[in-house]
């Protein structure tokens, strides 16, 4: 009776030892992986990726695009010109060929359109990059924090109020968000066409319920452009 009887605390013992050696398991199995960076800032991490996205050809690329909002829904075709990683033009054509928007972007935070009034039918400048898969750092905010958990990368800039999030996976730009007093702004990016260009990039702005999405048709490496396709209609 005796060794029956102590044979059952014996059983809940190995029984306890069982479930907390499942607990450990699934605990080990959900912390992050040993390559994070605790989330301090990290320079060279920043330089790297803006490397790794900047585009080092010129490419043609054609895509559609459509936008909605709270009063109107558009689309039609568009052309994008990227002269390497100095500069890039985007035209946006309507429903029977007319032009709606043209802009020109230098660097992150030089950006010209013409019309004056198409600014509201395209993101700013950093992230009319980030829309075209190029990490261009923000010019007015410094990087605040940086992490790494395996093939994702988490780089985040911040002045006052103003907040700038991106994420990369495998080295490839694939969200970005800029949230500040006035509002919340994001870009979504999935697939590729080649070259770095996304297959698909979506710029939505929340607070004014639009969004602007462009679907790449087409990509081509050319020689060059000509001169004239930097300047904008009314600019000369």
């Amino acid at each position: 009776m005796n060794v029956h009887n102590c044979s059952i605390p014996g059983r809940a013992v190995r029984r306890r030892l069982f479930v907390s050696a499942l607990l450990l398991l699934s605990v080990t199995a959900c912390t992050p992986s040993a390559t994070a960076t605790g989330g301090a800032a990290d320079p060279a991490l920043a330089t790297r990726l803006s490397q790794a996205t900047a585009p080092t050809r010129r490419l043609h690329v054609v895509f559609e695009w459509n936008m909605t909002d709270r009063e109107f829904r558009v689309g039609g075709r568009g052309v994008l010109r990227l002269d390497s990683a100095a500069r890039a033009r985007v035209d946006l054509f309507g429903p029977r060929g007319e032009t709606l928007a043209a802009a020109i972007v230098e660097g992150s935070d030089r950006m010209r359109i013409m019309p004056p009034a198409a600014e509201r039918l395209l993101p700013p400048a950093t992230l009319l990059w980030s829309a075209l898969g190029v990490f261009h750092p923000p010019p007015d905010a410094p990087l605040v924090a940086t992490s790494v958990q395996g093939r994702t990368t988490h780089l985040e800039y911040s002045r006052d109020e103003t907040r700038w999030r991106f994420r990369f996976e495998n080295d490839t730009l694939r969200h970005v968000e800029w949230t500040a007093s006035g509002g919340r702004r994001t870009v979504e990016l999935t697939g590729s066409s080649g070259f770095g260009v996304p297959a698909t990039g979506s710029f939505r702005d929340w607070t004014e319920f639009r969004e602007l999405t462009l679907r790449t048709t087409q990509v081509e490496q050319t020689n060059g452009f000509e001169p004239d396709v930097w300047i904008l209609p009314g600019e000369r």
